[in-house]
């Protein structure tokens, strides 16, 4: 158990968070991977030091079997990026981990049927409170149950079996377009080089990637009725790799 073991190192402090502030390491631009194991009061220490949050969704389900609450993150004002985590992911295209983070998103929206016999987890729809899910013989609550009850006190990220679709779309759901805007705007701001990286704003470095939609990947067809600049850009985003990639700019070359 992750936590239990960081606990043992420094139990003098109720968190990791804690004891990187204590020994001076949140700090602009502190940029904290994963995230996805949280106790309470976490994230908005993390916003006090001005900390950014790396979302390196591959890895999450390798490993973590989490998936971070990106859209409440950025709600709070914690700034997010994307990254890939190769050594815990199986691919190093930032493309994939955008894919991931839609579909990591999704999965914060999972519900079930009341009555299916998989019940256990946070979201079920009928079934227990998280201090009770997936009791051990002994009737007490798993490690993992007590972890959640512990998350789930934080910042936001309620247990809340009356969630309808609606909500939880609401609470968690990322666009293919919002993956875009983490792999890049939003990258820039977490690694502190908002203001010259990660846009076409007058000014900034010209950093970009010419994509184009052409290949046996990515079909362009002209007159077709979901052709428009939006529809090709997400069918890049959903289908593209590196054979779509026509050229590659650095600081203007």
């Amino acid at each position: 158990d992750e936590l239990a073991f960081s606990s043992s190192l420094f139990p003098g402090f109720r968190s990791d968070a804690a004891a990187f502030a204590a020994f001076g390491l949140l700090r602009r631009p502190s940029l904290m991977a994963h995230c996805v194991h949280l106790q309470p009061g976490e994230a908005e220490l993390l916003l006090q030091h001005g900390c950014a949050m790396a979302h390196c969704p591959t890895s999450n389900f390798f490993f973590a079997k989490e998936a971070l609450p990106v859209r409440q993150m950025l709600q709070l004002g914690v700034k997010v990026g994307l990254g890939t985590d190769v050594a815990g992911g199986y691919s190093p295209a930032m493309l994939v981990s955008l894919r991931h983070a839609v579909l990591a998103s999704k999965t914060l929206q999972f519900r079930r049927a009341k009555g299916c016999v998989f019940q256990c987890g946070v979201g079920a729809a009928g079934a227990l409170s998280p201090q009770r899910e997936c009791p051990l013989p002994n009737g007490q609550p798993s490690k993992r149950a007590r972890a959640t009850a512990a998350r789930t006190e934080g910042f936001g990220v309620d247990f809340d079996p009356a969630a309808d679709e609606a909500t939880l779309r609401d609470r968690h759901n990322l666009s293919h377009t919002d993956g875009l805007h983490l792999a890049t705007q939003a990258g820039a701001d977490a690694l502190g080089f908002g203001g010259s990286l990660g846009s076409f704003d007058a000014g900034k470095r010209f950093d970009a990637v010419v994509w184009a939609a052409e290949g046996p990947n990515v079909r362009c067809y002209r007159g077709g009725v979901a052709e428009e600049p939006s529809d090709l850009l997400h069918k890049l985003l959903t289908n593209g790799d590196d054979r779509n990639v026509k050229a590659v700019y650095i600081g203007g070359w």
